[in-house]
């Protein structure tokens, strides 16, 4: 056979996403990392649904610094008058 033969396992797949993780429903980050690897999260925390702590610190850091520097990429190719600058 192929694939996953353990239906229990499947079906434990099936309904870890993030709306179903607790910790991630209401994260602002939530679609960025969709609720960590399944593999760190048993690793950790013993369940596929209970994201790593330390894991959500570190993207939702990692996620502030990429859109501070997408705003400051941005200020610095706009000009006062609303348009953007050539080249």
């Amino acid at each position: 056979e192929q694939g996953i033969t353990r239906p229990q396992l499947r079906e434990q797949f099936c309904q870890a996403y993030i709306y179903n993780k607790e910790s991630c429903a209401a994260c602002w980050a939530r679609f960025y990392c969709g609720g960590g690897c399944h593999a760190n999260n048993i690793a950790f925390n013993d369940s596929i649904f209970s994201p790593n702590p330390l894991f959500c610190r570190l993207m939702k850091k990692r996620l502030e610094c990429a859109l501070y520097l997408q705003v400051k990429n941005f200020k610095k190719n706009f000009c006062l008058n609303g348009e953007f600058k050539n080249g």
